[in-house]
């Protein structure tokens, strides 16, 4: 991944490592949510840290849905990766038998966090737990 290449002391001078390469993808921390109108246009986002990424998702999500008397709700969001095409967190990874990461179905997958949130207590907010 080219984000990792070389030795950061040569980044930022004209030996870093990653001159002309591309450099992105998706890093999916839980914890930060779009607001979106009944209109489905962003209209800001909430942050929360200070937990497991599964829990402060699950946080941000139930502070979103009672902003303004749910006036940001999930039904809002106007795409995601969930197979609902919204923003759940979806934790479908499975182990690799060969050792090393898992493998996420939907590429967009989050590992079980500890300590990870039931269904009975994610407001909807984790899919696949």
């Amino acid at each position: 991944m080219a984000i990792f290449d070389g030795n950061t002391r040569t980044f930022g001078t004209l030996r870093d490592p990653l001159i002309g390469k591309r450099v992105g993808g998706v890093t999916g921390l839980g914890g930060g949510l779009n607001l979106f109108n009944s209109n489905k246009k962003k209209v800001g986002a909430i942050g929360v840290s200070g937990d497991t990424s599964c829990t402060d998702h699950v946080i941000a999500w139930k502070v979103r849905e009672a902003l303004n008397g749910s006036a940001y709700t999930v039904a809002n969001v106007p795409f995601g990766v969930s197979s609902t095409h919204q923003d759940q967190m979806l934790q479908d990874i499975t182990e690799n038998l060969s050792g090393g990461p898992g493998f996420s179905a939907s590429s967009y997958g989050h590992p079980r966090c500890a300590n990870n949130p039931t269904n009975a207590t994610d407001g909807g907010a984790i899919e696949g737990n």
